[in-house]
């Protein structure tokens, strides 16, 4: 009998761009939407989706432009009269469907990371 085969498993660095599960519970500064809602093709389907610039504090990481597709986080973002702050979670869920990712308010401790963030990326450039 052979050898069973050894499968590599994908890195973080394969996928591309901003995914809610990767980020569950972290902070995020969203500033944007940087247009209206636009129909993309994902997954071989036609989905409404709009672009923001994603900052992930807790990471340290930056998404320029990723495209948003859950429809509350996508609401949050056009209800913002500013950069928008809040952990990244999930809010309540409808009968028969998973909840929602959402931006889940932000503590003054949050706050404080995100001014913290900032002031360093701002004093970098």
């Amino acid at each position: 009998m052979s050898e069973p085969m050894k499968f590599s498993r994908p890195s973080a660095s394969a996928i591309e761009g901003w995914r809610p599960a990767a980020h569950d519970g972290h902070l995020h500064l969203v500033i944007g939407p940087v247009e209206r809602d636009e129909t993309v093709t994902a997954h071989g389907e036609a989905v409404v989706a709009v672009p923001a610039r994603i900052v992930c504090v807790t990471c340290g990481v930056e998404y320029e432009n990723p495209w948003v597709f859950p429809a509350l986080l996508k609401s949050q973002l056009f209800g913002a009269d500013g950069p928008l702050l809040g952990r990244l979670g999930h809010g309540p869920a409808s009968a028969g469907k998973s909840a929602p990712w959402c931006l889940i308010d932000p503590t003054e401790d949050d706050e404080a990371a995100a001014d913290e963030y900032l002031a360093l990326t701002s004093a970098a450039n």
